[in-house]
C-alpha cells in the first residue's frame, strides 16, 4: 500500500479476512473474501475512514488500490473530519425536521 488510505484499508482487510501482509493489488476474493464478509469489511472500512462506503464498490474494485481510487480518497487530510461534520449536520437537520413535525401535530 502506497498511501495512508491504502494502508488503513489494508489493515482493515487483514483484520477482517484474518490474512497477514495484504498488498494493494491483492484481490479480495482470492484472499478468501465472501459476500457475507464484504458487509463486515465495508462497515469496518467506513468506520476507519470516517465515511460511508458501498459494498457495490468493493465488488466493482476488488483490490485496495482500485477501491481507494474509486472512493475518492485522494482528498485533503481533513477528509475524515469533513465527513464527520457532514454526518453531524445531517443528523442535526433530521432532528430539526422531527421537532418541526412534532410541533405541527401538537
Amino acid at each position: 500500500p502506497a498511501s495512508a488510505t491504502e494502508r488503513q484499508l489494508a489493515d482493515v482487510w487483514q483484520r477482517v479476512l484474518e490474512v497477514d501482509g495484504v498488498g494493494a493489488l491483492d484481490n479480495y476474493f482470492e484472499l478468501g473474501g465472501t459476500s457475507l464478509l464484504s458487509l463486515q469489511l465495508t462497515t469496518e472500512m467506513s468506520r476507519a475512514l470516517g465515511r460511508e462506503l458501498s459494498v457495490v464498490q468493493l465488488f466493482q474494485h476488488p483490490n485496495i488500490r482500485e477501491y481507494a481510487k474509486a472512493i475518492g480518497t485522494q482528498q485533503a487530510p481533513d477528509a475524515g473530519l469533513n465527513a464527520m461534520q457532514s454526518r453531524a449536520q445531517r443528523q442535526q437537520q433530521a432532528l430539526l425536521r422531527s421537532r418541526q413535525s412534532h410541533r405541527r401535530t401538537t
